[in-house]
C-alpha cells in the first residue's frame, strides 16, 4: 500500500489549488473557513494573506499554542516510547485523513461562494458564523471522504457563511446520517417541489415514496392529507409559475379548487436549498396532468411567462393545453377573458 503523503504537502497542495478569486472574499467569510480548518489553516491562511492582509491572523496564535503544547507533551511522553509509537500509528493516519477531508470541504465552500458571488463584500453581511455551529459542522465534515459528500458539506459551509443561521444543527446531523436510499427518494421527489411544497401524484411521487420521506422527517402530513386551495379569478383562471414557465388553471369564475400537497419540514426546506433549483417544464406538466377531473377545473395549460407592467402573464396564443373537459372551448374562454375590464 502506498504511504500517505506528508500532511504538510497535502495542506500546501490543496491550499495552492484554491481559486485565485477567493482572495476577494470578505474577512468574515475567510475567518470562518480558517476557524473550520483549525490547525490546517496555516497554509491556507498564509496563501490568502498574500492578497488580504486584513484577515485576522489566527494562524500565528495557533502556531504558538501548538508549539507550547507539543513541547510539554514531548517532555511528559519522551520516557514512554512504546506509548508514543502506538499513538502515532493510531492517530496520525486519522488526523491526516480528516485534515485532507476538511481542506477539500473548504475548497468546495470557497468555490461555491465565488461562483455565487457571495462573501465578497464587507457591507452585504456583517454577521459571522456561530462558533458552536462551526465546531459541530467540523465534527461531521471531517469524516466526508467521498467527493460527493465533500461537495455537499462545502455547499453547507458556503450557505452558512453567506447567511448565518441558514442551516440548523438538526440538519447537519441529518446530513451526516443520511441514508443513500432516502437521498435517492428525495432526488426523485425534488422535481415536484415548488415553494417548499411537494406535489405528490401517483406516478412520479407515489404514496410509498411520500411515506418514506415523511418517516425520514423531510415532509409532514400533520396528521392527515393536506391541500392548498386556489381560487380562480373573476374571469375564471389562475396561474402557478416555475421559472420561465407557468401553469394556467381554467374554470368557472371565483370558484375554488384544491391541490394535494405535502409541506417540507425545516430539515426538508434546508435540504432543498443545497440542491440546484430545477425550473423545469416537467414540474408543471406533472402537476397539470395530476389535476384532471378536479372539481371546478375545466382545463389546464402551460406556457412561457411574459412580464407585462411588472406582472407575470402567459399569452393564451402560446398556451399548450395539457388536458380539458369535453365541453371546454379555449377560443370562447379567451374571448370572455379579453372582454373583461381587468384585461
Amino acid at each position: 500500500m502506498d504511504a500517505e503523503p506528508p500532511l504538510n504537502s497535502l495542506l500546501a497542495a490543496t491550499a495552492s489549488a484554491l481559486p485565485e478569486a477567493a482572495t476577494s472574499m470578505k474577512t468574515s467569510a475567510l475567518s470562518s473557513i480558517v476557524e473550520f480548518l483549525g490547525s490546517g489553516s496555516a497554509y491556507l491562511g498564509a496563501w490568502m494573506r498574500r492578497a488580504r492582509q486584513g484577515v485576522d491572523d489566527t494562524t500565528e496564535a495557533r502556531s504558538i499554542i501548538s508549539k507550547a503544547l507539543a513541547t510539554q507533551l514531548a517532555e511528559e511522553l519522551k520516557a514512554d516510547t512504546v506509548l508514543v509509537n502506538s499513538l502515532t500509528e493510531q492517530l496520525a493516519p486519522s488526523y491526516v485523513r480528516k485534515q485532507k477531508n476538511k481542506l477539500r470541504v473548504a475548497e468546495e465552500a470557497i468555490i461555491t461562494l465565488v461562483i455565487n458571488g457571495e462573501g465578497a463584500s464587507e457591507t452585504t453581511n456583517t454577521e459571522t458564523v456561530d462558533l458552536d455551529w462551526l465546531h459541530t459542522f467540523e465534527r461531521f465534515a471531517e469524516d466526508a471522504s467521498s467527493e460527493n459528500m465533500q461537495s455537499l458539506w462545502g455547499r453547507v459551509l458556503a450557505g452558512e457563511i453567506s447567511k448565518p443561521g441558514r442551516f440548523t444543527k438538526a440538519t447537519l446531523r441529518f446530513l451526516y446520517e443520511l441514508d443513500v436510499h432516502i437521498a435517492q427518494d428525495f432526488e426523485q421527489a425534488r422535481p415536484h417541489i415548488i415553494d417548499g411544497k411537494l406535489f405528490p401524484h401517483d406516478e412520479a411521487v407515489p404514496l410509498d415514496l411520500t411515506l418514506r420521506l415523511e418517516g425520514a422527517g423531510i415532509v409532514t402530513r400533520a396528521g392527515g392529507n393536506i391541500v392548498t386551495a386556489i381560487t380562480l379569478s373573476d374571469v375564471g383562471h389562475s396561474s402557478m409559475s416555475v421559472g420561465h414557465m407557468a401553469a394556467i388553471f381554467m374554470g368557472s369564475s371565483n370558484k375554488e379548487f384544491e391541490i394535494p400537497i405535502l409541506p417540507l419540514t425545516k430539515i426538508g426546506l434546508e435540504l432543498s436549498e443545497l440542491l440546484p433549483n430545477l425550473h423545469t417544464e416537467k414540474k408543471l406538466r406533472d402537476i397539470a396532468a395530476s389535476l384532471k377531473g378536479v372539481r371546478n377545473l375545466d382545463a389546464v395549460g402551460i406556457g412561457p411567462v411574459k412580464i407585462v407592467n411588472g406582472l407575470e402573464q402567459v399569452p393564451f396564443q402560446h398556451l399548450e393545453i395539457i388536458w380539458q373537459n369535453d365541453e371546454f372551448n379555449l377560443e370562447k374562454f379567451v374571448a370572455n377573458v379579453q372582454k373583461s375590464p381587468a384585461c
